[in-house]
């Protein structure tokens, strides 16, 4: 695993330096994709998928609404369990997001 880093809206992979729009707010890694979450900024699309050479492998799905209904709120918090990636919304729901491509695969309720 390459050693990753944040700063400001600059994530740092070794000595790659990858540059997103808004201040990256936290960073996990899962099965060596790095995830990204961005600040609030009005989308409700702020986590994003990026391999280790700093290449996007991709930016989260909007989800089912079977899965979430017709509320939508931005993503606020990353979770990781058993190599299970979840990004928490505003409203306290963890989405579980496959991780090879940010598609929204369930959800459960964060206490």
């Amino acid at each position: 695993m390459k050693n990753v880093e944040i700063n400001d809206n600059k994530l740092i992979i070794d000595k790659k330096e990858v540059f997103f729009e808004k201040k990256i707010l936290e960073v996990k890694i899962v099965n060596e994709i790095i995830v990204v979450l961005l600040a609030i900024d009005g989308s409700l699309d702020n986590v994003y998928g990026i391999n280790q050479n700093g290449d996007l492998l991709w930016k989260i799905q909007e989800p089912n609404k079977e899965i979430i209904g017709k509320n939508r709120f931005p993503y606020v918090g990353l979770s990781e369990r058993d190599n299970k990636l979840g990004v928490i919304d505003f409203y306290g729901r963890r989405l579980y997001i496959d991780i090879n491509n940010g598609e929204i695969i369930g959800k459960d309720i964060v206490k």
